[in-house]
């Protein structure tokens, strides 16, 4: 744990060197990740893991989802947005359309693009974030107030937490990796904030640290040389997961994860070790979702192999028989289908088929069940299919 700091008296340390204490004083160790260790592969079947439904949404010509939308669940709702194009559309779990607006713009109450977006439940607020200000909308998409963001933090992620409070992910002046080192992007440059998450108030924009201290920053970027010029390698995570009314808490240089509460308790969740060499490169995990069977851990390997992306594995962690496993996400109702790597919410997995694909699938008797009777019914003009998985 060392590079995680929990400051007192502002919480009660509840985790020291990896073990934690139930309320019966009797020792508990976290669930710990070994990357030095030969972790096996193994096939999961989503059917074993939690139950499977299909959610359709409704298509017309003013409601279409590309692949270039991203999708955003948030409780009982699901958002798809267009990063560079603005669109916002919001949907029931029963794929009802809810909302659609667009602001994109230069004006006081638009945005010039959606960096990051957030959904307050309990307000029904959309929460866009672009690089100088957060604009704050109604479901509708009527403007209500924005919120500067000043010029010493460049966010990098956002969620909200309460009623009254914004967590956020902060990395100006954040490190990347060159030659397995830490590199500047300007040796003139300070050190990054220690205190990596931030709150900020709704109303009047005010911030505060989460008191989570993180020495040896550095964000999951890799600059290397292909044929003698300059290559870039991103392995983009999301460093927030709401997890069982808490949100669990990720960033690349921490080997503890913890998880913080609504009422800003934090607790410690998962450990992982890192490789024994520095040579062998750094990893940045998230852990994404914790149920008290399983835990998932998305994992980026920062080293150059010689690929156009950064290695990428998703581990799954049995809590019973303590154990992890590189995972392979398979549904048998899909022979064959090779699962892209989901969008977690809530213990709650998502992934994305489109029509053309269950349409290709269903002429090459690929599908059965439940979702073969879906394809039966689609046309390739029709808005995708989101398969939901919620975690035993």
């Amino acid at each position: 744990m060392r590079n995680i700091f929990i400051l007192l008296p502002t919480i009660l340390l509840l985790c020291t060197l990896g073990a934690c204490k139930k309320n019966s004083g009797v020792e508990e160790a976290l669930p710990v990740l070994d990357f030095r260790q030969d972790i096996p592969e193994k096939e999961v079947t989503l059917q074993d893991i939690g139950d499977v439904r299909y959610i359709r949404f409704h298509t017309s010509d003013s409601i279409l989802l590309g692949d270039h939308m991203r999708l955003l669940p948030c409780g009982d709702k699901l958002f798809f947005y267009d990063r560079g194009g603005g669109d916002v559309l919001g949907f029931d779990k029963d794929g009802n359309s809810l909302s659609r607006f667009n602001h994109k713009g230069q004006g006081a109450d638009e945005y010039t693009g959606i960096y990051y977006f957030a959904f307050d439940q309990e307000k029904a607020e959309v929460f866009i974030c672009a690089p100088k200000r957060i604009q704050v909308y109604g479901m509708d998409g009527r403007y209500k107030r924005s919120l500067p963001i000043p010029d010493s933090i460049l966010i990098d992620d956002i969620i909200s937490l309460n009623g009254r409070f914004l967590l956020l992910s902060e990395m100006r002046n954040t490190p990347f990796i060159q030659d397995g080192e830490l590199k500047k992007y300007a040796e003139e440059l300070p050190d990054p904030n220690p205190y990596p998450f931030l709150l900020m108030d709704k109303e009047t924009g005010k911030i505060e640290a989460v008191p989570v201290r993180s020495e040896g920053r550095f964000q999951n970027l890799v600059w290397t040389m292909r044929e003698g010029k300059p290559f870039i390698l991103v392995g983009r995570q999301q460093h927030f997961f709401p997890a069982s009314g808490k949100y669990l808490l990720s960033q690349p240089a921490a080997d503890t994860l913890y998880a913080i509460s609504p009422s800003r308790e934090l607790v410690p969740m998962f450990a992982r070790l890192p490789l024994t060499k520095e040579k062998d490169g750094k990893i940045g995990c998230a852990l994404m979702a914790a149920t008290s069977r399983i835990m998932l851990v998305d994992a980026v390997f920062l080293k150059d192999e010689g690929m156009n992306q950064l290695k990428r594995q998703l581990y799954v962690y049995d809590i019973n028989k303590k154990s992890p496993a590189v995972g392979s996400l398979v549904n048998v109702e899909f022979e064959g289908y090779n699962n892209q790597y989901p969008v977690v919410s809530d213990n709650k997995l998502y992934f994305i088929l489109y029509p053309h694909v269950l349409l290709e699938a269903k002429e090459n008797h690929k599908l059965s069940g439940k979702l073969l009777e879906i394809t039966e019914t689609l046309d390739e003009e029709d808005n995708p299919v989101l398969v939901e998985v919620e975690l035993y």
